[in-house]
């Protein structure tokens, strides 16, 4: 649905197939659901899933948002239009026919958050789901579809049975032995202390271990082996255990591999490695942003409430910065050439670290940026070849 619909308004199939890839992906760490592995982080952490949902929130939706910020500037760096208003959807039909798809995430949202029965909160969501499918016409159930339904599910649960049996099995290898500990302090060890070097060793571990591995099975064996290392450093452990999940995730929309991707692309059209190549580029955020909430969990909504929201209005604005520069158009300044990308892409990173001084430059480079293009009144308006 959504592949055809930007090709119809002028993106190239590689940009849709790219765009729905990246999309796509970001269900993993976007609460209120984050696939197992936000029941998993809650389970190793001790702690109520609401915990998990909010500090992956904000992280989550600074991906998002600068997802949406790379398409819009993409778009207004070529000069694309939208789709004609009398072509758009009319808000009330699109109530009226998936209306159940709210109400679901809604119930979910109430059951986990309110009722706190996160383990029960599936089975209230299938139930609805399955009401409102007997009361539609075009949804409901006969018993041919109850059968195939079944015979489904079936093979969903033998599925995850095998991957937790295995999971279980590599679990307890690395626990009887002893190397899941040793393994830790080999890369503490190994880093000598440095933070940032066991962080990038734990982001490529992570990446090695999600092109082969589902991501829940990436996540367990990782909060086992590499959480540990990252906490006796001093990382804060929700922090870590996100870091992993993030990084392990990355493999969808990374070549080589880039199932995501090559998905996509298979669908739209569009070469495949063009695709996972300008996957990453969207994806930008997805390989920054767990670095900076290891670094200030302030990001992760973990802090003084003063520190948080300065941290949160510098992120968002140093992710609109960054994803404008990487596409070579910024709101209120217009088309980049190169050498403002640069100098903008600079100002972005800036911003998002989450430290103030770095912050305070990243400001100090994006004022003068702008007061600098526009003094000069320099309109790059070039297209891509």
């Amino acid at each position: 649905m959504t592949i055809p619909a930007m090709k119809k308004t002028g993106y190239t199939p590689t940009w849709a197939a790219a765009v729905e890839a990246c999309a796509s992906t970001g269900g993993t760490i976007m609460p209120p659901v984050m696939g197992a592995a936000g029941f998993l982080i809650a389970s190793f952490l001790n702690v109520p899933y609401t915990h998990v949902m909010l500090a992956a929130f904000f992280p989550a939706s600074l991906y998002y948002l600068t997802l949406l910020v790379q398409v819009d500037s993409h778009a207004a760096f070529l000069g694309l239009g939208g789709i004609p208003r009398s072509e758009l959807p009319k808000t009330l039909a699109v109530l009226r026919e998936g209306w159940f798809f709210i109400g679901s995430l809604v119930l979910l949202t109430f059951v986990m958050v309110y009722m706190r029965v996160e383990a029960w909160a599936p089975f209230y969501v299938m139930i609805f789901l399955f009401v409102c499918a007997t009361l539609r016409k075009e949804t409901r159930y006969t018993w041919r579809k109850f059968a195939d339904f079944l015979v489904e599910s079936g093979k969903l649960l033998a599925q995850i049975t095998a991957i937790l049996a295995g999971i279980g099995l590599i679990i307890g290898s690395l626990s009887g032995t002893g190397v899941a500990n040793s393994f830790s302090r080999e890369l503490v060890l190994f880093a000598g202390g440095n933070l940032f070097l066991l962080l990038v060793l734990g982001a490529i571990t992570s990446f090695i271990l999600g092109i082969g591995m589902t991501v829940t099975a990436c996540y367990v064996f990782l909060a086992i082996v590499l959480v540990p290392a990252l906490v006796e450093i001093g990382v804060n452990g929700m922090a870590a255990h996100l870091f992993v999940l993030y990084w392990g995730c990355l493999s969808y929309i990374t070549p080589p591999v880039a199932l995501a991707s090559i998905t996509a692309a298979a669908i739209s059209g569009s070469d495949p490695i063009r695709t996972g190549f300008l996957s990453m580029r969207l994806g930008s955020a997805k390989y920054i942003v767990p670095f900076m909430f290891v670094l200030d969990p302030t990001m992760i909504l973990i802090g003084p409430v003063e520190e948080i929201i300065m941290t949160v209005i510098t992120a968002i604005l140093g992710g609109v910065v960054l994803a404008g520069a990487i596409e070579g158009y910024l709101y209120l300044v217009g088309v980049l050439s190169p050498v403002y990308r640069v100098l903008f892409f600079s100002s972005g990173f800036m911003l998002m670290y989450p430290k103030r001084l770095t912050e305070a430059a990243g400001l100090i480079i994006l004022v003068l940026g702008i007061l600098i293009k526009k003094r000069l009144g320099r309109s790059d308006n070039f297209k891509h070849a």
